[in-house]
């Protein structure tokens, strides 16, 4: 990359165009700067730069825009969320989310953004939040089962998965339409080539399921 960087954001827009997101340089001061690599020309180029600087950030994209959330600045653990538009080359700052979240898990499903976790100076959180364009607001959903900050978030087989470690053990949520909340308690084995992530190695955990019925 054309700067150093850790705790960024990644995402990839078209398929084809990587983005380096904010994070932190080599002195760990946080950047608000961003580049993206084109496989197509195999060179890294600057474009415009965030609002504000954010490391620790979450990353999520939506209708070919990237969504940078939450994160750290210089000083505070930061609420505030924004957008790129690569068509524009621009950042725009979107509805702040109910409380600040430094190190949250983002992800997307069937269109709708999820803020889940992170931490600020109450503590690690379990709570979470829904941004659609369309309504522009931030919208509370049901807790998670435990708190967690920096989870890892995937959409999967028409469910969002929020996956940490707390403790020696590797939990998994499987967040769907935030409307109920249906806890369960299931166990099946831990791959094996991630085995040994865990000292109990061979048990992972579901803990927890939002589903619309």
């Amino acid at each position: 990359m054309l700067i150093s960087r850790t705790y960024l954001g990644v995402a990839v827009l078209d398929d084809c165009t990587l983005y380096a997101v904010g994070g932190s340089d080599g002195d760990f001061n946080p950047l608000n700067s961003v580049e993206i690599f084109n496989v197509s020309i195999e060179k890294w180029q600057m474009v415009s730069s965030m609002t504000i600087k954010r490391v620790n950030l979450g990353i999520g994209v939506l209708n070919n825009h990237i969504y940078a959330v939450g994160g750290h600045d210089e000083s505070y653990e930061l609420k505030s969320a924004e957008y790129y538009d690569p068509t524009l080359d621009t950042w725009t700052r979107i509805a702040e989310m109910s409380v600040c979240r430094n190190g949250v898990g983002v992800g997307v499903l069937d269109s709708v953004i999820y803020a889940i976790g992170g931490e600020n100076e109450a503590g690690t959180l379990k709570s979470a939040e829904t941004y659609k364009p369309s309504d522009g607001v931030w919208t509370s959903i049901a807790d998670m089962h435990e708190c967690r900050s920096f989870p890892g978030v995937v959409a999967f087989n028409g469910l969002l998965k929020t996956i940490a470690r707390i403790g020696l053990e590797v939990q998994i949520d499987f967040h769907g339409m935030p409307d109920t909340t249906d806890l369960v308690n299931e166990t099946s084995d831990f791959p094996e080539e991630y085995r040994g992530l865990l000292e109990s190695p061979n048990k992972i955990k579901s803990s927890f399921r939002l589903r619309n019925e």
